[in-house]
């Protein structure tokens, strides 16, 4: 999508796919550095990650190893970004079921899944 403003086309950036960082920055705060990146969690939203350290080479690397546990964070649960829809209803089904519905209420969503789905 490109957007005219003032005579200078721009251009959106491609969204951040899912358990992935954009660009890495660093910057000097002082005595020391702060490396900052967006990373786009599991849930589909977009945090700042950041770390610091008394150089720019041991903020980055700091930065880095969160990164590496955030990706790291899909596969300690059942849902990962290689889940299907149909395991995704299956799950949520499951969890429903534990709660405080009806057995006939879980019955109609079911049917209206297996209608739409």
């Amino acid at each position: 999508m490109a957007r005219r403003e003032g005579g200078l086309t721009q251009v959106a950036r491609p969204r951040l796919k899912i358990g992935t960082s954009g660009a890495l920055f660093t910057t000097r705060r002082g005595n020391y550095w702060r490396a900052r990146t967006w990373f786009r969690d599991y849930d589909g939203k977009r945090r700042l990650v950041e770390a610091t350290g008394r150089t720019k080479g041991i903020a980055s690397q700091r930065l880095r190893n969160r990164l590496a546990e955030r990706q790291g964070a899909e596969g300690s649960g059942e849902i990962s970004s290689n889940t299907t829809i149909n395991a995704l209803f299956d799950i949520w089904l499951e969890e429903i079921g534990r709660g405080d519905r009806t057995r006939q209420r879980i019955m109609t969503y079911h049917g209206v899944y297996l209608r739409h789905g």
